[in-house]
């Protein structure tokens, strides 16, 4: 479908207020509003990562914030094996909750999909033949 030529138009009537509130929600899914509507109308969802990605460059930065604080440790013979226990422990849980929410997004959707703020209802896409 993706390749397919579009040779078919659709005109839509709507008020200003309407057609600024969709075409709001287009910029925040970062899509075009016609890709938006198109979307929409078939999927009844758009799909977007940013916040999930949001979270894995935070823990990279974490991760990187630990091994500065590893080195600085080893460089000196620091003795701060309580501290980094618990940076430690705190990791674990923030890798816990992140592979929760992605567990129940891939149930909840099926598709292995995640909804942003700009996903719509939870109507099931249709079946293609």
């Amino acid at each position: 479908m993706a390749n397919e030529k579009k040779e078919t138009g659709f005109f839509l009537r709507l008020t200003s207020k309407e057609k600024a509130r969709l075409q709001r929600r287009a910029n925040e899914a970062k899509m075009p509003l016609s890709r938006y509507l198109l979307e929409m109308g078939l999927t009844g969802k758009i799909v977007s990562y940013d916040y999930l990605l949001k979270c894995f460059l935070q823990m990279r930065r974490i991760g990187n914030n630990i091994n500065q604080a590893v080195r600085i440790m080893n460089t000196f013979h620091s003795d701060c094996e309580g501290e980094f226990d618990y940076v430690l422990r705190e990791m674990n849980r923030l890798q816990d909750v992140l592979d929760r929410y992605i567990e129940r997004e891939l149930k909840e959707n099926k598709h292995g999909v995640f909804e942003g703020a700009a996903g719509g209802d939870k109507h099931p896409p249709e079946q293609s033949d």
